[in-house]
């Protein structure tokens, strides 16, 4: 009887805490009405926002507080009226005039899609009378359409960027994830300001108008339960319902968010153009240009958030390896980018190989030195007449001679675009100093699959590891650099070449990065498309240290870098076609 009590004693007190809820969001389509009711309330929260974001000065413990300094703001100053700027699945947030001798802050428009724990879309399974036609995933398939017309009839287009969020996380507007994902937002539509600003410098009558940037957060459960919280840390969360939330991460993965991704990829495939990652084929005129580059597409993910979206996305990485040597590979989009990833080595194994022995010819067995280098868009006497408006100089390599190339296309000035190079498809951050994945994820992983075989040492470490631990995989270290006046990068002796996104970066900080490339040329091919890079903890302090204001402008220049080499590509294609020269 006594163990009876017990029992339902613990079971009411998990019950208690229980942190289940239907859809925190509800599917409103765009409304003058409403966006004039909510333009206010988002133009100050991004500017604090921004004002987070954006601070050097501050260290993760600082930023957090004023992160929850600015949850409190949020609940106190949004009034009943507006309530509904919080809870609807599409957010719109303008163009914002900033105070004087400033430039304008770009906006952005954010959707939510929110998954269940068994993996399907929680308004429509909720039984609150929500039909397709009104949930969240039809109302981002219907606006993004529209967006997609409004950007093009402007000379433009989209920049969209897919986040799923990790354990603890919701799509509450007060959740700390939300609020993080729109200081990215933020800095990627200002790093597209930027490149205009720059197109405009070289040539103001070409100029494409900026792309709007498009958010969408994969929303899921990140907690089961509440308590309890890590002993001694006030405000923590709790800490004890990390498997569970790992098993259904996994569940997550293979569910209804399937429907959003596949959505996005034909929505992405069909508005750009290359050889063999698009449904249009690479441009074949001039005029084909607009469509080829209307969507251009990064995704992001964070611990169990990475785990969503590398299940979701691994067919299409490993269908953009299997194009034929000397051509461009392709992933889903134009990036993917996995932060701190909580998930097992063994799940990243199978399409690292596959990268790697891209290089060995299957019917000579020949090792091809450069399988990522693309001489397929060598450069053309009519593209360094016809696009050329600032000529720069590619490196030279054995394979590929030192050759003028079109304009830079709005890259920093001196910053040779590389259209050759393979620029990443997918880029592990893994903090050094990231504990949950580097001392608890390993005990936790080995007690949960005590009982699955491994066949080797190796095999063992992949199980138990979390991927961006694994130093097999390991490509790039980033650190801050001691001295130097801009952000660059270095090679050791012996590893592989990569892409660089740094030259002729300038960075808005006295401390600059350095992104070294540490993999062994002798396994690892140059310019791998897939990249994990060990970030120092000086930089990326600890596991939800990914809101910071460097990582973040990591992630906007390498997403800037890959849509303007893919311009450039494309321009360079269509100028192959016409005749003459």
């Amino acid at each position: 009887m006594r163990a009876l009590t017990i029992t339902v004693f613990f079971a009411s007190s998990i019950l208690c805490a229980c942190a289940g809820h239907g859809p925190l969001r509800v599917a409103s389509e765009s409304s003058d009405q409403l966006d004039a009711m909510c333009r206010e309330l988002y133009g100050d929260i991004d500017g604090r926002i921004a004002g987070i974001a954006g601070n050097y000065s501050l260290d993760f413990t600082a930023r957090t507080k004023e992160l929850t300094k600015l949850e409190k703001y949020m609940k106190e100053k949004t009034p009943p009226a507006l309530a509904k700027c919080w809870t609807t699945s599409y957010e719109n947030h303008p163009d914002y005039l900033a105070p004087q001798n400033s430039e304008p802050r770009p906006g952005y428009d954010l959707f939510y899609a929110e998954f269940d724990d068994s993996g399907n879309a929680t308004d429509i399974i909720a039984g609150q009378n929500v039909t397709y036609l009104k949930s969240q995933l039809h109302l981002i398939k219907e606006e993004l359409q529209k967006k997609l017309t409004a950007a093009q009839g402007d000379g433009s287009g989209l920049n969209i960027v897919v986040f799923t969020h990790g354990w603890h996380g919701t799509a509450s507007a007060f959740d700390d994830y939300s609020i993080e994902f729109k200081g990215m937002l933020e800095d990627i539509a200002a790093e597209e300001q930027r490149t205009h600003q720059r197109r405009t410098a070289q040539n103001a009558a070409a100029a494409p108008h900026p792309r709007r940037t498009i958010g969408i957060e994969v929303a899921w459960r990140g907690d089961s339960f509440l308590t309890p919280a890590i002993p001694g840390i006030s405000g923590s969360k709790n800490f004890a319902n990390v498997w569970d939330r790992k098993i259904t991460a996994g569940v997550v993965a293979s569910g209804s968010v399937h429907e959003l991704f596949a959505f996005l990829n034909e929505f992405y495939r069909e508005n750009s153009c290359d050889a063999y990652g698009s449904a249009r084929g690479p441009a074949t005129a001039a005029q084909d240009l607009q469509a080829c580059d209307g969507v251009h597409m990064l995704t992001v993910g964070h611990s169990f958030g990475a785990l969503i979206d590398m299940r979701a996305i691994t067919g299409r990485i490993e269908s953009g390896l299997n194009v034929p040597r000397g051509s461009r590979v392709y992933g889903f989009g134009d990036m993917s980018v996995l932060l701190n990833p909580a998930f097992e080595g063994v799940g990243y194994r199978g399409v690292f190989d596959d990268a790697i022995n891209r290089a060995y010819n299957d019917v000579t067995e020949a090792k091809d030195p450069h399988p990522y280098l693309d001489a397929a868009t060598q450069p053309s006497a009519c593209q360094t007449q016809a696009l050329s408006s600032a000529t720069t100089t590619l490196k030279e390599s054995p394979d590929l001679p030192a050759a003028t190339q079109p304009d830079s296309g709005g890259l920093p000035a001196g910053d040779p675009a590389r259209p050759w190079e393979q620029i990443p498809t997918v880029v592990i951050l893994q903090s050094a100093g990231d504990t949950a994945t580097g001392k608890f994820f390993p005990p936790e992983q080995a007690i949960a699959t005590l009982f699955r075989q491994t066949l080797s040492p190796a095999e063992r470490v992949d199980k138990n590891t979390a991927v961006g631990w694994i130093k097999d995989f390991r490509t790039h270290s980033l650190d801050y650099q001691s001295g130097g006046t801009a952000d660059g990068c270095k090679t050791n002796d012996g590893a592989a070449a990569g892409f660089c996104p740094f030259i002729g970066e300038q960075s808005p900080t006295t401390k600059y990065l350095q992104l070294t490339g540490t993999a062994d040329s002798r396994v690892v091919p140059d310019f791998m498309p897939l990249w994990s890079v060990m970030v120092n903890k000086q930089i990326m302090e600890e596991h939800d240290d990914f809101w910071n204001p460097q990582i973040v402008r990591l992630i906007s220049i390498l997403f800037r870098d890959a849509y303007i080499q893919a311009e450039i590509r494309n321009r360079a294609r269509a100028c192959k076609s016409q005749p003459g020269p």
